[in-house]
């Protein structure tokens, strides 16, 4: 990764994506000839983000004429988290919802690779999450902040909350 920039915003993906990527061109000293292939995060996630998102990756690809590589976001939030946090069980998860997220259970055991997904997406709300009976696992990512307070209330104590994890470009990037 030669570099990377990162903005946590609900609105305006139209207007903000443009004018992040040229910043990004000019600080690395690169232009758009010389990208090679587009990482994209295809989901699960927002609709109105991804779709901006895919859109703009896609109108990228097709004006140079490269590939689109499509990443899920729970995979590059898996391996965000474990950057920070090295090995172990994950559960990133993305709101869904009303009260439900995507979510997916990962496991990091060697630093050499990705995070390995252990199981199928799911969605599902608080009951689906606390069911879940792995040993000690770590739940990231904004799913975190939907399920919110019932979430805290009813987590068994082979959970815990790690806050402040969102999907970083570079993961998607790396993947």
């Amino acid at each position: 990764v030669i570099g990377m920039e990162s903005v946590d915003i609900w609105q305006r993906h139209n207007e903000v994506l443009p004018l992040i990527v040229e910043r990004l061109l000019k600080a690395c000293e690169s232009s758009y000839s010389e990208i090679n292939a587009v990482a994209v995060s295809i989901g699960p996630g927002s609709f109105s983000g991804l779709r901006v998102g895919l859109s703009f990756a896609k109108g990228i690809a097709v004006g140079i004429g490269i590939a689109v590589i499509p990443v899920n976001t729970l995979d590059a939030l898996a391996l965000t988290i474990s950057h920070e946090k090295g090995n172990g069980r994950f559960l990133p998860m993305v709101t869904a919802r009303r009260d439900e997220v995507f979510g997916c259970l990962y496991e990091h055991v060697d630093s050499d690779n990705y995070p390995v997904a252990k199981g199928d997406v799911f969605m599902g709300g608080v009951e689906k999450i606390v069911s879940i009976s792995e040993n000690h696992i770590q739940l990231c990512g904004p799913g975190c902040d939907t399920l919110g307070e019932s979430l805290s209330q009813q987590m068994p104590v082979n959970m815990t909350i790690i806050n402040g994890v969102s999907a970083k470009a570079d993961s998607v990037g790396l993947i």
